[in-house]
């Protein structure tokens, strides 16, 4: 991920993920009505956790060899960021009372994008 290729390619994965993302909320909000928050919000936080990503591996490259305690920070932050997006979960869900299978959705399109990347750069490589 530190080489120009890594940054590139999560770039990649997080424009075609925001046009995924965007994509499907207007198609819930077309079809499924009660759907699209949940779709907007698991987009959102699919979108969010892949950023977050990126920044942690970029750090873990950047800090590896100069400071144990900026490694440590990083771990610490690495380990928590599931329990905070456990908590978004629960905050999106039960108190704002959003539908699960909404968020369900949204929260695939990472996964659909990471796909559309690959076909995307199988076809896309240069000559």
């Amino acid at each position: 991920m530190s080489g120009a290729g890594g940054t590139d390619l999560i770039n990649r994965l997080l424009a075609c993920g925001a046009v995924v993302a965007v994509a499907m909320t207007a198609v819930a909000l077309a079809v499924a009505t009660r759907q699209a928050p949940g779709v907007m919000t698991g987009a959102a936080l699919s979108l969010l956790d892949l950023w977050a990503i990126s920044l942690l591996v970029r750090g873990f490259f950047h800090w590896q060899a100069r400071s144990r305690r900026r490694l440590m920070l990083l771990t610490v932050l690495a380990l928590s960021k599931f329990g905070l997006i456990g908590v978004a979960l629960y905050i999106i869900i039960v108190p704002a009372k959003i539908s699960p299978l909404g968020v369900f959705l949204g929260l695939m399109a990472m996964p659909f994008a990471a796909g559309l990347t690959g076909i995307w750069g199988l076809f896309a490589r240069k000559k």
